[in-house]
């Protein structure tokens, strides 16, 4: 089969990015042929493997724009977070079978963030539509621009008629799936099981019984919630009594105001220490897994997945955060701690009972086959493999 990825970015942009990484290689040893097209690329940081074909969307007159990706005759366009309108259009006159991955809620939100960010952060869980233009500035759904809500209002509305028109649309969380449900008007969805990365290296480290760690790492913006994690430190210094050794990982523009809280806490509290290393190499994050008892998640926006906490079960990490995507695939109250009120005070309290009870990182530990098993890259090979098939013959 030649299966043609369609995608934003051509570099390590985010988890889309890093599945795709995964995926290609998959693919073409389960003998399919393969070409990538894209809007933006840097140089040398191209997440395919060298030597397949690739594309610039972008590009009408250049060898390798968008004319030589159609031309390579794709059986099937597996597109991922594109939203060029004409681009939808070329795929439907090709007649090609399209599949839509929705990673996000790039088509079914004007701003796509699908969260208020006024006068607190707030998850969203209406429709799209009309409504929606009520919100968007008093609430700061995105900017300040009336004329930028009614540009993006009309192009996310035609860009959902077009993935309503897909063949199939598959996703990756139950929260996602009912999402795709409520805004389009296709009953072709599906969610099938997604692929976590983990690695099976052994780095020598081990938990100190002198000290907890608590690891988080995501973006450093107000809605995946790090100052929650920061405010809740005390609380959890004084009921644990042992010394918190924490480590965010990432970088944003909330970095130095959490840097500048975090200073605030240490010189109050000498039992606290707290680590910005910024993005970490697989090596390190691997160190942080080995060495953590908890992985923080207290994101205020809905997550459509989440990648990280996932990745720190693989790892056996028991996990403590707000409702996500990925809080479905959390055994709660036996390896982690899924908190429905997004406070301080809720939020220290489990991870006070996370930390204490020895029960979650045994649990979370003894998951971690199971858990391998259900985010491989063979069993999302499988499903991927049932729906192109399916979409081809029928």
């Amino acid at each position: 089969m030649k299966i043609a990825i369609s995608n934003g970015p051509g570099w390590l942009a985010g988890g889309v990015e890093i599945y795709l990484k995964a995926l290609i290689p998959a693919l073409i040893e389960s003998g399919h042929e393969v070409a990538i097209g894209y809007s933006k690329k840097l140089p040398n940081e191209q997440y395919w493997p060298k030597g397949i074909a690739s594309y610039n969307l972008s590009s009408n007159d250049s060898k390798f724009g968008i004319k030589d990706f159609f031309r390579w005759g794709a059986d099937l366009h597996y597109i991922q977070s594109i939203k060029d309108l004409k681009f939808w259009d070329r795929v439907a006159d090709s007649k090609s079978v399209s599949v839509y991955f929705a990673h996000n809620y790039l088509s079914t939100c004007i701003s796509g963030q699908k969260f208020f960010k006024f006068p607190t952060i707030e998850s969203c869980n209406r429709c799209m539509g009309l409504a929606c233009l009520l919100h968007y500035l008093p609430r700061r759904c995105g900017g300040l621009s009336p004329i930028t809500m009614f540009r993006d209002f009309f192009k996310k509305s035609l860009l959902l008629q077009r993935v309503s028109k897909a063949d199939h649309v598959i996703t990756h969380s139950e929260s996602m799936l009912r999402e795709l449900k409520n805004n389009l008007n296709t009953d072709r969805i599906s969610r099938i099981p997604f692929y976590v990365y983990f690695s099976n290296d052994e780095v020598t480290s081990r938990i100190s019984e002198k000290e907890l760690s608590i690891f988080f790492a995501a973006r450093l913006e107000k809605e995946k919630g790090a100052h929650i994690l920061l405010k809740s430190l005390p609380l959890v210094a004084r009921k644990v009594n042992k010394k918190l050794r924490v480590v965010i990982a990432g970088e944003g523009s909330q970095k130095s105001i959490l840097e500048s809280i975090s200073k605030d806490i240490c010189a109050k509290e000498s039992d606290i220490k707290i680590h910005f290393p910024g993005w970490l190499n697989h090596r390190d994050k691997l160190y942080e897994f080995s060495r953590s008892n908890v992985f923080a998640m207290p994101c205020l926006w809905p997550e459509p997945l989440g990648m990280a906490p996932l990745e720190a079960l693989c790892h056996g990490v028991p996990v403590v955060g707000f409702p996500g995507g990925y809080s479905e695939f959390l055994d709660n109250t036996k390896s982690s701690l899924v908190v429905d009120e997004r406070s301080v005070s809720a939020f220290s309290k489990a991870l006070c009972i996370c930390l204490t009870d020895t029960k979650y990182m045994s649990n979370a530990k003894a998951q971690v086959p199971i858990l391998r098993r259900r985010f491989s890259m063979d069993n999302h090979m499988k499903s991927l493999n049932n729906i192109f098939n399916t979409c081809l013959t029928s």
